[in-house]
């Protein structure tokens, strides 16, 4: 079982602007669980921050954790 732990960065604004709000997600992950991901999501042509956004876009629009 892999073990997850993420902290949460808000980037001041003068950093970087690019029509988002800016905010660094890190993720540690064991790293066979991080090549199986990079490879399963390269089938659908995304990145894992890709896949993040997608995530996180889903939790916020259903207000809730998606079921699977």
């Amino acid at each position: 079982m892999s073990r997850m732990r993420y902290t949460i960065m808000k980037v001041p604004y003068y950093e970087k602007y690019d029509g988002c709000s800016n905010i660094h997600v890190h993720i540690r992950v064991d790293d066979k669980l991080k090549a199986d991901m990079i490879e399963k999501f390269a089938n659908f042509a995304l990145s894992v921050s890709d896949a993040v956004r997608v995530f996180l876009a889903r939790i916020n629009h259903e207000c809730c954790f998606p079921a699977g």
